[in-house]
């Protein structure tokens, strides 16, 4: 079953995307705009270009506060089958969380998931696709990747494992060009502890909201009846 606030959640994100003005989407684009968007990932305060570099692609991107048990991070939904929508919630505030949610979702837009079907989530088990898995594992692939190399990183965290240190952390972020935070969130994925390295933890969402319509936190986006 289907929790109203999810429901709600979702309304209100499909209600707000329709105030994003956008060009056509386009596939092609959006595909070439990884690149641009993966060079972003080195400063926690660039995502405030993140909407626009979106936009401009076709994909409307709003920013809404999750609501007492809607456990979710990001969805991906369609207006029509010309107009993607990414949800976010910011609900970690964290640039590791932002970064591989986005590229969840980026990945559901691509693949055009859910244009068959009202509700496609990322992470939470609320679908009205049957091949939910599917879709998912295709796109936690992508969110894995964030275009940092997967070879590096095994061998990054095959030689230093649980001894792994923050100074560590750093320096390999650095080689990389992505901001400590990111390969940080990497690692306690794959050391399965959330308690490590929070310290290199950065914020985002004050950035991200200052160009995106947004919903939450003492602000109240305009009611599009």
């Amino acid at each position: 079953t289907t929790s109203p606030s999810l429901l709600a959640w979702l309304f209100r994100v499909r209600q707000l995307a329709r105030l994003v003005d956008t060009p056509e989407y386009s596939e092609r684009k959006l595909r070439k705009t990884l690149p641009e968007l993966r060079g972003l990932m080195t400063q926690a305060n660039h995502v405030q270009y993140v909407p626009e570099l979106l936009r401009k692609c076709g994909v409307r991107l709003v920013v809404v506060e999750t609501l007492k048990g809607a456990n979710i991070c990001g969805a991906t939904c369609w207006l029509n089958d010309q107009m993607p929508v990414i949800g976010l919630t910011t609900r970690y505030d964290r640039i590791d969380n932002f970064w591989s949610v986005l590229r969840n979702e980026i990945e559901h837009v691509l693949c055009e998931h859910g244009k068959e079907s009202p509700l496609l989530y990322g992470d939470t088990e609320l679908s009205l696709e049957c091949e939910v898995e599917e879709h998912e594992r295709i796109a936690n692939k992508a969110s894995l990747d964030l275009g940092i190399s997967t070879n590096d990183f095994e061998d990054f965290i095959g030689t230093k494992g649980v001894s792994v240190t923050t100074g560590e952390i750093r320096c390999f972020a650095n080689e990389q060009g992505v901001h400590p935070g990111i390969i940080a969130g990497l690692v306690r994925r794959h050391l399965n502890n959330k308690r490590i390295f929070n310290r290199l933890n950065a914020k985002i969402r004050s950035a991200l909201t200052e160009n995106v319509v947004h919903d939450g936190w003492g602000n109240v986006a305009p009611v599009v009846l």
